[in-house]
């Protein structure tokens, strides 16, 4: 018995203290200990320097993916969340005389509320007959964060360059900005007075009169 009590307190005592820097017999990964704190101090620094990489890296894949092309036309579309299903047969003839009329091969459409689920409902319909017809789904917030497979019936996912380091609060708001600024077509629906979507509107239309973008405000009253 006393013997096995020897063994075990062979087996179970701490390992050989090294001595570094002159801190005498302390063990050097001991929570306090100096070398220790620069260990970790290392292991944060490589870490954000490895996320930072793979977020670059995402974002070039992404963009390689799906540019915004200047040789083709886009639209984007932008409405309220709680948009009625009646207007989608509205929807349905602004896409198709967006592609006819004026030529427009790619859509971008978002995925956070019901008129963006019935506009791409809308370009998937269109796609149908007009197979050269390309829609795009924007990601707001960076695909390291939350991956997003290109959904069914879209062709891509889109995330906007220069995003990373907007707030996720207002990531969504700001990926919209940017697609105004950088789509040759709108189709919106928004019409509630205080309303990210009408000020958003409020600002396309300011851009329509300098002759950068073609806005098309779908009819609330006659729903």
């Amino acid at each position: 018995m006393r013997q096995t009590r020897a063994f075990c307190k062979l087996i179970l005592r701490p390992a050989p203290l090294l001595s570094i820097c002159g801190y005498g017999r302390e063990n050097i990964f001991h929570l306090h200990h100096p070398f220790a704190c620069v260990l970790r101090k290392l292991y944060f620094c490589l870490s954000l320097l490895f996320n930072n990489f793979n977020r670059i890296i995402l974002t070039i894949y992404t963009s390689k993916r799906r540019m915004i092309s200047v040789s083709q036309k886009s639209c984007f579309f932008i409405g309220h969340r709680e948009t009625p299903e009646e207007i989608y047969p509205v929807l349905c003839a602004a896409v198709e005389e967006h592609i006819v009329r004026y030529g427009v091969t790619e859509f971008i459409v978002g995925r956070y509320g019901c008129f963006d689920g019935l506009a791409a409902k809308a370009v998937k319909t269109a796609k149908q007959t007009h197979p050269e017809v390309e829609l795009t789904l924007l990601l707001p917030y960076h695909p390291a964060e939350r991956p997003i497979p290109v959904p069914d019936g879209f062709d891509s996912t889109y995330y906007p360059p220069g995003m990373e380091n907007v707030p996720r609060k207002v990531a969504i708001v700001r990926a919209n900005r940017y697609m105004v600024d950088h789509t040759d077509f709108l189709i919106a629906y928004a019409w509630h007075p205080a309303s990210n979507a009408r000020d958003l509107l409020e600002y396309a239309r300011k851009r329509e009169g300098k002759g950068l973008i073609h806005v098309t405000a779908l009819p609330h009253n006659d729903l």
